[in-house]
């Protein structure tokens, strides 16, 4: 009797590309529905991300063929991370401490 592997995620440590030669679930491409799905974001606010900038990364295949690997939009969820409301995150620590830096010189 062989499992069903299609619901199943893979570990952090998981291997890049499985035995029989395809990529691992958080490597392979997704489209553009299927990352505004795993984010549960719609799909005018990925293409809103992409214009401003700010979003994950993604793979422009062509003008009209973006791609998302799960792996880059998992690390920019991670990125974004809070302990708290006032938590304003690395990016502000980092400012914050320029602007402080500039002012003592």
């Amino acid at each position: 009797m062989t499992k069903n592997r299609t619901n199943t995620v893979p570990s952090e440590g998981h291997s890049l590309i499985r035995p029989d030669g395809a990529l691992s679930y958080w490597h392979s491409l997704i489209d553009e529905a299927g990352a505004a799905q795993f984010l549960k974001f719609s799909i005018r606010s990925m293409q809103g991300m992409r214009y401003r900038g700010g979003g994950p990364r993604y793979i422009r295949m062509s003008s009209r063929c973006i791609r998302y690997r799960r792996s880059d939009l998992r690390a920019w969820a991670e990125q974004r991370l809070r302990t708290s409301t006032s938590d304003r995150g690395p990016e502000a620590a980092r400012h914050e401490a320029d602007v402080s830096g500039r002012e003592a010189a």
